[in-house]
């Protein structure tokens, strides 16, 4: 019973961190966005050219499939980190635990940094939709649930 209880908090605790920067990443692109809209016409000068930003990706695709293959490699990595760790583990189950999230979270951190270049994607360059940009941004969190599935399998076999 346990491991369940900790395994749920496990999962409540990173999901809680992915939904907390994901509002956080929009905001902020809406925030900086609007504050650069500003300052570039407050400082236009007619004179200047307008320089274009350069764009770093060209589809929603193109983010999904950089940032799959960065979770897809660092799983197993993580992985062998969360192993190595578990077996020099002094503090039981709750030890465990805690080096499972440490790992599932620097998951989290690679999926949210793919969402906020979905996010920054979205303001610069998307269709204007907020569902197309929502539906891409949750095919990413799709992945990364797998693979922090995976981690946490790693997780469950060591506590048995």
């Amino acid at each position: 019973m346990k491991k369940w209880l900790s395994l749920v908090l496990a999962i409540l605790a990173v999901l809680t961190l992915c939904s907390c920067d994901l509002i956080s990443s929009i905001s902020q692109l809406a925030n900086s966005s609007t504050a650069q809209s500003k300052e570039q016409t407050s400082t236009l000068d007619e004179s200047e050219p307008v320089k274009e930003e350069l764009v770093k990706y060209d589809s929603y695709q193109a983010i999904l499939d950089e940032y799959t293959v960065k979770l897809q490699d660092s799983t197993p990595i993580l992985i062998g980190e969360y192993e190595s760790e578990a077996s020099n583990n002094n503090d039981g189950l709750e030890g465990l635990a805690t080096i499972c999230n440490a790992k599932v979270t620097k998951l989290a951190e690679i999926s949210n940094e793919g969402v906020s270049e979905m996010a920054e994607y979205y303001y610069k360059n998307g269709s204007g939709s907020y569902e197309e940009y929502s539906e891409w941004a949750g095919k990413l969190m799709d992945v990364y649930m797998e693979e922090a599935g995976k981690i946490q399998n790693a997780y469950m076999e060591s506590v048995k």
